[in-house]
């Protein structure tokens, strides 16, 4: 195994371990944040861009932009992305936070040109950095690419005392019979109808495939303005885009009725054919639910995976 080797900036404001050493440059840009100087640590490990390591950091003017500027971040980061975002490449968004200095993760999937891009961007005060792992869709780099991200590490900065949001605790409602012990992870993700939103992961994997339900309350206010064909994209994306981002065919979608609500219904091949997902989605009382098994091509008629499916109950 390669040692990683450790690489801060010359004022020593943040540490992050890359594969190998990696170069150095500096570029001038001038977009939308202003003339801007970018500080740039890079590594093309494969001397093809097959796979390549990225970290650039650069100071933006304060009265454009800043970590206290809560309102404004949303479309901050996602403006961040345009390179990328106006070629249409579909992508997931997840809230992250570095010192409690606010953060987007983003995921994208260009499918045509068989490229993945993970990044990682943070606004510490007015500074922005940017960490960018690519590669090849085909290889299974996910453990190197986390290592990267995972150590970039703040090491100039006190914690954050005006974080731009804080977990709320979600009732649980419901209940559902998983066939093992079970995981519970909480995270904060951006949804372009409902803004920021807590979401509650409750997850078992056996044998056969993964269970797991998804649940977040939705803000009452944006649901009652919501239409009703934003309703039921927001209710099928999820399962659309993980089936379509990852190669894989919708065998079948339809509207369905679970504890006397209008729900939805999907089964799809992912993961280039090589597995199954069948997935179901309901808003009861302002909370939505997504509840899920991932399994094997031959395993539609596993008991677990119906008994799974059909147990959900409100309680």
């Amino acid at each position: 195994m390669e040692k990683s080797v450790k690489y801060s900036n010359p004022s020593q404001e943040f540490i992050i371990e890359f594969p190998q050493s990696p170069l150095l440059k500096t570029e001038k840009e001038t977009n939308q944040f202003g003339h801007i100087s970018w500080n740039i640590a890079y590594l093309n490990k494969n001397n093809n861009n097959e796979f390549y390591f990225l970290i650039k950091y650069a100071d933006l003017p304060a009265d454009f932009i800043t970590s206290n500027s809560l309102p404004l971040l949303d479309s901050f980061f996602l403006n961040t992305q345009q390179d990328l975002t106006e070629k249409k490449i579909p992508f997931n968004l997840r809230i992250t936070n570095n010192k409690k200095y606010p953060g987007r993760e983003f995921h994208f999937l260009d499918s045509n040109n068989n490229i993945s891009y993970t990044r990682d961007v943070f606004l510490v005060n007015n500074r922005l950095y940017f960490l960018e792992v690519k590669c090849n869709i085909n290889n299974d780099y996910r453990n190197e690419i986390d290592a990267f991200l995972k150590s970039f590490s703040l090491t100039a900065v006190t914690e954050n005392s005006n974080p731009e949001i804080i977990e709320k605790q979600q009732t649980k409602k419901f209940t559902i019979k998983f066939p093992a012990k079970t995981t519970t992870t909480t995270q904060t993700s951006f949804n372009p109808f409902f803004g920021n939103l807590t979401i509650t992961k409750e997850s078992c994997e056996t044998d056969f495939g993964l269970y797991c339900i998804n649940f977040s309350e939705l803000p009452k206010d944006k649901l009652q303005k919501i239409t009703s064909a934003e309703l039921q994209k927001f209710i099928t994306e999820a399962f659309t885009s993980n089936v379509l981002n990852t190669n894989g065919k919708i065998i079948s979608k339809k509207q369905i009725e679970i504890d006397g609500h209008s729900a939805f219904e999907g089964i799809g091949s992912i993961q280039d054919g090589e597995a199954l997902i069948h997935l179901k989605s309901v808003i009861i009382d302002n909370y939505y639910y997504q509840y899920f098994v991932i399994y094997a091509m031959d395993g539609e008629n596993n008991p677990a995976t119906k008994d799974f499916l059909n147990s959900f109950r409100i309680n």
